[in-house]
């Protein structure tokens, strides 16, 4: 048997991915194809037993457990699931999708689970410029309550997530692993679900076509303008200190707030956050030049941008008032008014 293991990493288009598998599951099934859910939460249920997560929850999954004990009994449940489901389906090929495969914190044991399972293991990946990796990164700890302070800076932002891929190539070796370009310049028909099914028809030997999807977005990111303002809550609320009951209210709160700024036709005319500053642009992809060049080397058709390290690299203190003042400039009266008429609608 055939297990497909999408890796992710975080930010390049996972959910999209899994909407397309979930919607298409039977189609699939007619193809031979089984895709595992696993458990709500889904991107956790197979990866939380070897994350890097063993003495406190992440964010997520404190919505859904009281103790890191309790999440680790569930994962090994849903590691019985998967044995289950195969066994009982006898697939040609499994499809299981994690963003946090990529950040698994003991790859070969991980490695070593799933091929007692599976005959044949293929690993894809798809990799995204520096840049645009840390803008998507620092988006979303934002709308997750994250503070200016928690923020991850521009100096030390090393790629980590595609940095740690590079760990399953001797473990499954080049052959069963593949790395595709995010860029949508580069995916197949421009699409990134399309991409991904393009692969697994290529691996399955049989064309397995992509179901057809609302075009409505997916964990679709906020205007620049509203994450920034989101940052300015997240200074007075204190989301990260709360005790779970609180913090799990709080959440619910900001949900909603969150829904409402994103589905607002007059914030989605606003730009998007993107990176303005070209020194920390510059060190981004300098930081990350190792990776990009063994990326683009052994990988990519089309190669990741890259860029060496400005001459006058600005100290921590100055990085960090280049990075305040990059948020802060989406916060523009106009832009202020258009969130406070949303925000009045939905209070």
């Amino acid at each position: 048997m055939h297990l497909i293991l999408h890796l992710g990493p975080p930010k390049t288009g996972s959910k999209s991915i899994q909407r397309a598998l979930w919607r298409g599951a039977e189609h699939l099934q007619a193809a031979g194809c089984h895709h595992y859910r696993g458990r709500k939460p889904s991107e956790w249920s197979l990866h939380f037993l070897y994350s890097p997560h063993k003495t406190e929850l992440p964010p997520v999954l404190r919505r859904h457990f009281d103790s890191v004990a309790e999440a680790t009994a569930w994962s090994e449940g849903c590691w019985d699931l998967l044995q289950q489901e195969v066994t009982e389906k006898r697939p040609d090929v499994t499809i299981v999708s994690s963003e946090h495969f990529a950040n698994t914190a003991d790859p070969a044991g991980f490695i070593d689970r799933i091929c007692d399972r599976f005959d044949e293991v293929t690993l894809i990946a798809y990799a995204r410029d520096p840049v645009a990796l840390y803008v998507s990164e620092v988006d979303e700890l934002i709308r997750g309550g994250r503070r200016f302070r928690d923020l991850p800076q521009v100096h030390g932002f090393h790629y980590n997530a595609v940095h740690n891929i590079r760990r399953f190539e001797e473990l499954v070796g080049r052959d069963n692993l593949i790395l595709r370009n995010f860029d949508r310049d580069t995916l197949v028909d421009g699409d990134l679900v399309a991409d991904f099914y393009h692969v697994v028809s290529e691996r399955k030997g049989r064309m397995v076509a992509p179901p057809e999807l609302p075009d409505d977005a997916v964990n679709d990111s906020l205007s620049g303008a509203a994450t920034a303002w989101l940052l300015t809550m997240n200074e007075t609320t204190g989301m990260q200190e709360a005790s779970t009951e609180v913090y799990r209210a709080l959440i619910e709160d900001r949900d909603r707030a969150v829904a409402a700024l994103r589905k607002s036709k007059e914030l989605r005319k606003l730009p998007r956050l993107s990176m303005t500053d070209p020194v920390l642009e510059c060190m981004l992809r300098a930081q990350a030049d190792e990776t990009v060049a063994w990326l683009n080397d052994g990988y990519l058709s089309t190669p990741l941008p890259r860029a060496e390290m400005p001459k006058e690299v600005p100290n921590k203190a100055e990085q960090k008032k280049r990075l305040r003042n990059w948020l802060m400039s989406y916060m523009t009266p106009q832009a202020m008014r258009a969130i406070g008429r949303v925000l009045i609608d939905v209070g």
